[in-house]
């Protein structure tokens, strides 16, 4: 039970170069991600793409615009995972966890950035 939420732009295609955005185009594939995700995707696990493109409610996306980048994404997913993927931009309580280029990892019921935790512990155990 449960789903991976894996980001579009920057995890599994490139970022393309500013200025060069186009609804419905996206950059070159990252093929150690896309791996990463066949490794789930092969062992049962639920995939989700998580991206804004999905995002129906943003003042900035027209309907139709979204309609080209799910479309894209729908290719992709079947050139690069042989099968379609749900794609959404919400998370629920059912997201294990979500890969993603501009996440920042956070240690549960803390506050404290995961990354200065491990990095507080590799210093101790110096």
């Amino acid at each position: 039970m449960g789903w991976y939420g894996v980001d579009f732009d920057g995890t599994l295609v490139e970022t393309m170069p500013p200025g060069q955005y186009e609804h419905g185009k996206h950059g070159a594939p990252i093929m150690p991600m896309i791996d990463k995700v066949n490794d789930l995707l092969g062992s049962g696990k639920e995939v989700r793409i998580f991206t804004a493109r999905a995002d129906y409610h943003t003042g900035l996306a027209e309907i139709k615009n979204v309609s080209k980048d799910l479309f894209a994404i729908d290719e992709f997913c079947k050139k690069y995972f042989h099968q379609r993927l749900k794609v959404t931009a919400i998370k629920d309580y059912e997201m294990i966890e979500l890969w993603d280029d501009r996440a920042r990892g956070v240690v549960v019921n803390t506050g404290e950035f995961a990354v200065d935790v491990i990095k507080a512990g590799m210093r101790e155990n110096k």
